[in-house]
């Protein structure tokens, strides 16, 4: 009876293990399928820039498309920090900006060092106010 016991917790141990590796491989999964999601409305996010051109009432539109976007990008969390420290070199002021803005808004940690390699090279001074506003954001949720 005490074998058959003790064989049950070790087979309930090895079982536990198990699912453990495999909940970690699902997270891990996951993070990476949400990082891909990321890219993909990043870069539909970059392309609706060109949609500045039109008139009035279509750039309203794709400034609401735009919105909705960042805001997808913004609820993917952690997993579009990286896609949106790439942005941060983009050659469009106004994608740079954007970027600034998610990434405060997701108030990441490990956006700190990028945003102030950026603010010492940014000629942008709207980038440059995203950055601080930003920068704000991130250092006063980690406190």
């Amino acid at each position: 009876m005490t074998v058959v016991l003790v064989l049950a917790g070790f087979i309930g141990v090895v079982a536990l293990a198990s699912y453990g590796a495999w909940a970690a491989q699902r997270r891990r999964r996951e993070f990476a399928r949400q990082a891909v999601l990321a890219k993909s409305l990043l870069r539909q996010f970059v392309a609706s820039q060109s949609l500045r051109d039109w008139e009035d009432s279509c750039v309203n539109q794709a400034m609401d498309e735009r919105k909705a976007l960042s805001e997808r990008v913004v609820s993917i969390g952690a997993p579009a920090v990286d896609p949106l420290i790439e942005l941060l070199a983009h050659s469009d002021w106004a994608v740079r900006d954007d970027a600034v803005t998610m990434l405060g808004q997701l108030q990441s940690a490990g956006a700190i060092k990028p945003l102030l390699a950026l603010q010492n090279g940014e000629e942008s001074e709207a980038v440059q106010g995203s950055i601080r506003t930003a920068l704000q954001r991130i250092r006063g949720a980690s406190n």
